[in-house]
């Protein structure tokens, strides 16, 4: 069953568009939000996550584990994947080389994990499959924000 949903901030931009642009703080532009899928199995910081890179005025697709995590990929190629290493049917580091070795077109993706798993070796070996980044949990969302941005078009 596929669990993805995305979270938008479509009223602000619909707002800012419509050229009522004064009556929002920040409006966003286009440019500023990412299109995000975050693979994650723990219900709770699936939902932090999602409340956190909505509030910094980003779309997101989820998905639940790896496999569902690659049909949600690509169907939306997204602008950013963060995904966990240790979850159910394929696991974060199986998802990573099944973009790199199957979907060259998705491989290009920058790609983050997050993990639970902090020793060196866990990060060499995550870093190993050409991710982008890896944060350990629990996450510091200011450098995800930073993370985030250093990705996004100037």
């Amino acid at each position: 069953m596929m669990v993805h949903r995305f979270y938008a901030v479509n009223a602000m931009l619909t707002e800012a568009w419509q050229g009522e642009a004064d009556r929002v703080n920040q409006p966003l532009r286009a440019a500023d939000m990412a299109k995000i899928v975050v693979v994650e199995d723990e219900a709770d910081l699936r939902e932090i996550l999602v409340e956190e890179l909505t509030d910094m005025g980003h779309d997101i697709a989820i998905a639940v584990n790896g496999e569902e995590g690659l049909e949600v990929i690509l169907e939306q190629t997204p602008d950013l994947i963060l995904a966990d290493i240790n979850m159910p049917k394929l696991d974060g580091r199986q998802l990573r080389r099944t973009l790199v070795e199957q979907h060259p077109n998705h491989a290009a993706i920058p790609f983050c994990f997050m993990s639970a798993f902090a020793d060196q070796q866990d990060v060499k070996e995550g870093m190993s499959t050409g991710a982008t980044h890896y944060f350990t949990k629990p996450l510091d969302y200011g450098e995800l924000e930073d993370w985030i941005t250093d990705r996004l078009p100037s």
